[in-house]
């Protein structure tokens, strides 16, 4: 069986939950095993980007961090959330400046990403 950290987001267990039962389900089904993990929100890939993309992509990085440290893929039913966990796996392997400016960040934490 695959073992997946699940990113839940904040939209689809609040608004439709029905998508994540579902899902689970489906998973069951297809030998897919999840496990939960402390991710925040993801953040937002529009709003939060555009008004800080500093702080999105460090946030983004803290989410990657703790599947990381546990040697798991995430999977996530939510569009908005895979578009931000994409986009900043993307951003911070393509660019070591920002990759090195978001461990600083993360490394008051004591967390470190990797890629």
């Amino acid at each position: 069986m695959t073992e997946f950290k699940m990113f839940e987001g904040c939209v689809l267990g609040n608004r439709i939950p029905a998508i994540e039962a579902a899902s689970r389900k489906v998973f069951d089904k297809v030998g897919i095993e999840t496990s939960q993990a402390p991710f925040s929100c993801c953040p937002d890939p529009t709003g939060m980007k555009s008004f800080d993309n500093d702080a999105w992509l460090a946030i983004g990085a803290r989410n990657l961090c703790l599947a990381e440290a546990e040697g798991k893929d995430i999977i996530s039913l939510c569009n908005g959330c895979t578009n931000t966990l994409r986009g900043v796996q993307h951003q911070l392997k393509h660019d070591s400046w920002k990759m090195d400016k978001v461990n600083k960040e993360l490394a008051k934490i004591g967390k470190e990403y990797k890629g």
